[in-house]
């Protein structure tokens, strides 16, 4: 039997060395001196070996125990190699890196090709190398930090946040995949975080969105992005959503846009009603774009739909007084105005895609009658809003005049 001391004294020899300590658990030391804990045990009459790592990261101890685990396996009819083999895949199924890959091969498919190289290469050269072999669901915020901590020290905090932004969205993917239960980004510091614009949603009054919705309807660039900033507050989605929405998801006559699950981030389609403002906008888009597959198709590639930014950087440019606007921003405020207007939390949440956490199954056209009312009383609250900035205006410019 072995003890910490006279490990401790063991030195390399000139060819490699065993060292017994027991029940087939020995030391094995090359010529390199490394100090390596193996197991020789037979399964179904065949020798076979185990591995368990490098002394002194694993102990004495620790290799004792793992010999044990071992030996329980083989009395109950199973090969701890296999044993060993099964869960090493099943991990590197789940690891961060391989579900980052394919989060990166499906999800950012419609991004400009040097969008994608920035991700994949800052994957690469920040997390992978910290992180990028443990699996997802043991991934901590500390492990988020010490992958950036070299952006930091550096002093470009701002990139830091932007590669917080991509493991978030990494994380998100693996959470609606079913492949992880959390998301470590939300654990993350302030300062780690980008700051979001649409925080400041909350200090919306109905003065403000009603000026909101008139600034929406006042862009004069690219009629497509006019007609999605114009969509933004009546829909309720999600960027990316909006974003790469196609004709075919669209029925105009049920008034129904059907997002499919493998767009909607969600083991399920995501069912929005659309309120006959919406109707509108969509019937005059369908002019513009709907001989093509996107609704709002790139300028230079309309192939590809067109650059988040084009979008967000337009509805932040749309706000009011220090409000800047943002997917995110209308989505946090409707709640609070819906439930004040009567709609139940159960509603609003089932069309908003907040299930609170909830792990049983979910029906996408549950309570569809109830929020097809509820998204055409949205609409109308938010014209009537608009009508009356409108008017508001219009008195004050005639007093101006007299």
């Amino acid at each position: 039997m072995l003890d910490e001391r006279v490990i401790q004294s063991l030195k390399a020899a000139d060819k490699p060395k065993k060292y017994a300590d027991g029940g087939g658990l020995f030391l094995f030391i090359p010529v390199s001196g490394k100090k390596l804990w193996r197991m020789a045990y037979r399964f179904e009459r065949k020798a076979k070996l185990l591995t368990f790592g490098e002394y002194p990261q694993v102990s004495l101890l620790a290799a004792r125990q793992k010999r044990d685990e071992a030996k329980a396996l083989i009395k109950a009819g199973l090969d701890p190699a296999e044993r060993k083999k099964a869960e090493r895949k099943k991990s590197a199924d789940i690891s961060f890196r391989s579900i980052a890959l394919e989060w990166h091969g499906k999800e950012t498919a419609h991004c400009r090709k040097k969008y994608r190289g920035f991700m994949l290469n800052n994957l690469e050269k920040y997390f992978f190398p910290v992180f990028g072999d443990k699996p997802l669901p043991e991934v901590e915020a500390d492990d988020i930090m010490r992958a950036i901590e070299p952006l930091r020290e550096s002093g470009m905090l701002r990139g830091g946040r932007r590669l917080t932004d991509i493991c978030g969205q990494i994380c998100r993917y693996a959470v609606a995949t079913g492949k992880t239960a959390k998301d470590p980004t939300k654990k993350l510091p302030i300062p780690y975080r980008s700051k979001q614009a649409g925080h400041k949603s909350a200090t919306i009054d109905e003065k403000m969105l009603g000026q909101i919705m008139v600034n929406l309807d006042r862009h004069e660039g690219y009629f497509p992005v006019k007609c999605a900033l114009r969509l933004v507050p009546l829909l309720l989605v999600r960027s990316g959503e909006l974003r790469c929405a196609k004709w075919p998801e669209f029925d105009l006559s049920r008034k129904l846009w059907i997002i499919p699950a493998c767009r909607s981030h969600q083991p399920y389609d995501h069912i929005v009603p659309l309120a006959p403002q919406a109707i509108i906008i969509l019937k005059e888009l369908r002019e513009y774009s709907g001989q093509g597959h996107l609704l709002f198709p790139g300028v230079k590639s309309p192939e590809n739909p067109i650059d988040m930014s084009t979008i967000t950087v337009s509805l932040r440019r749309r706000g009011y007084g220090d409000v800047k606007l943002s997917f995110d921003g209308f989505r946090q405020i409707a709640p609070r105005i819906l439930a004040s207007r009567g709609h139940e939390p159960a509603i609003v949440g089932t069309q908003l895609v907040q299930r609170g956490g909830q792990k049983s199954k979910f029906d996408p056209w549950q309570f569809l009658s109830e929020r097809q009312a509820m998204m055409r009383d949205w609409a109308e609250y938010l014209y009537l809003l608009k009508d009356k900035a409108v008017s508001v205006k219009s008195q004050m410019e005639g007093r101006h005049a007299e």
